[in-house]
């Protein structure tokens, strides 16, 4: 057996208003926890770059690349002393 759900007119319009009051809510809600996150993650972006400046080494401008057996070799011939006291690395 089913009974119709029947709402007094006088109660709808309170519905209405409720309805449009927490849509209104989640609304603001999403804007703000939007908001929030975003400016977060400016913040720290921004935080991270001021670090990355004042961390600044000798890193930061060095390059690395493979150097061949052969090039190793015109190396040792052509500039390695081996009486400097200095290493091959120095």
């Amino acid at each position: 057996m089913q009974i119709p759900c029947v709402v007094p007119s006088e109660k709808i319009v309170e519905r209405k208003v409720m309805g449009l009051g927490i849509a209104c809510l989640g609304v603001f809600l999403y804007l703000f926890i939007f908001i929030s996150v975003e400016y977060i993650k400016s913040y720290q972006d921004n935080m991270f770059i001021d670090w990355d400046v004042k961390t600044i080494s000798a890193a930061d401008y060095t390059c690395e690349f493979g150097i061949t057996e052969e090039m190793y070799e015109n190396f040792t011939n052509k500039y390695l002393d081996e009486t400097n006291p200095i290493s091959e690395i120095g």
